[in-house]
């Protein structure tokens, strides 16, 4: 039985220590992708695309940025067209519900992204692929130098992708601070901390 526990207690430390391997290069590749943009946008027109600074990469650190330094990126994603949605640690990342929040253009580059509530696999869903491809862009992770033009592309259709996007918001968010109210004061600026 001794034999058994202790041969239990090493597998277990041997598949956390994968887990925390896979997390560390997940969390590089994030950090490369992330890099990869901001060069790729470097000399974009009027485009607002930084890097978090080391301090901020650090969430639960105690440097790790506060709540109102959140709600004000999400006050400059406001005053953006498009917002870049990199992959995250794992495939999705909040920033797709924080552009939708802010009503600016998802432009997710992630390969392994799972759009919430699509209808998959002939099950029913709150809103069609069709439906948010009308109102997002992909851009294959592998492939952050392709975002500048897909982004460039879209630009004579963002009248259209905005109206699709505030025809299916309602689908992702429950409560927002009203226009021109304060975004520290709405349901949405708390869950997406």
């Amino acid at each position: 039985a001794v034999v058994e526990r202790e041969a239990m207690a090493r597998a277990l430390r041997e598949e956390e220590d994968e887990r925390e391997s896979e997390g560390r290069a997940a969390a590089a590749t994030a950090a490369g992708l992330r890099a990869s943009l901001a060069r790729a946008f470097r000399d974009f027109p009027n485009a607002d695309v930084r890097e978090l600074a080391a301090k901020d990469k650090r969430l639960g650190s105690e440097d790790a940025p506060t709540r109102a330094a959140m709600c004000g990126v999400r006050q400059r994603m406001r005053r953006c067209k498009f917002c870049l949605v990199p992959r995250g640690v794992t495939p999705s990342a909040r920033r797709f519900y924080e552009a939708i929040a802010t009503k600016c253009v998802p432009v997710v580059l992630s390969d392994r992204f799972v759009l919430p509530y699509v209808a998959s696999g002939g099950g029913a869903g709150l809103l069609s692929a069709a439906a948010v491809r009308s109102f997002s862009l992909h851009v294959p992770e592998g492939k952050p130098e392709n975002a500048p033009r897909v982004v460039r592309q879209a630009m004579e259709n963002h009248a259209q992708m905005m109206a699709n996007l505030d025809a299916h918001r309602a689908a992702f968010l429950y409560e927002l601070p009203a226009d021109g109210q304060p975004a520290a004061g709405g349901a949405v600026c708390a869950i997406l901390m």
